[in-house]
């Protein structure tokens, strides 16, 4: 997560901070090595536009899209209602 420790002025504010949006590093499902694997995307034909590294980040993005499909889904009759009327 960090190049180097956080001080121990700084852990319980700013350690919390990044705990908080990125989770607790010990627990991380990922295995580093496995990274390089990403590699091979250079040779791709269609290379994605966004890549999911890890089980943790699927889940996440999961997660966020369903929230913002609800939240768009919620607000759809305000968006479309900026709409040209239809002519008949």
């Amino acid at each position: 997560m960090l190049a180097n420790p956080l001080a121990p002025d700084y852990r319980a504010t700013v350690g919390a901070v990044l705990r908080s949006t990125f989770g607790d590093p010990s627990r991380a499902r990922g295995k580093p090595a496995k990274v390089a694997q990403i590699l091979r995307l250079a040779v791709e034909k269609q290379p994605p536009v966004r890549l999911l590294v890890g089980s943790d980040v699927v889940r996440g993005a999961a997660l966020a899209a369903a929230a913002r499909a609800e939240e768009d889904a919620r607000w759809k009759v305000l968006s479309v209602s900026t709409d040209f009327a239809a002519e008949g």
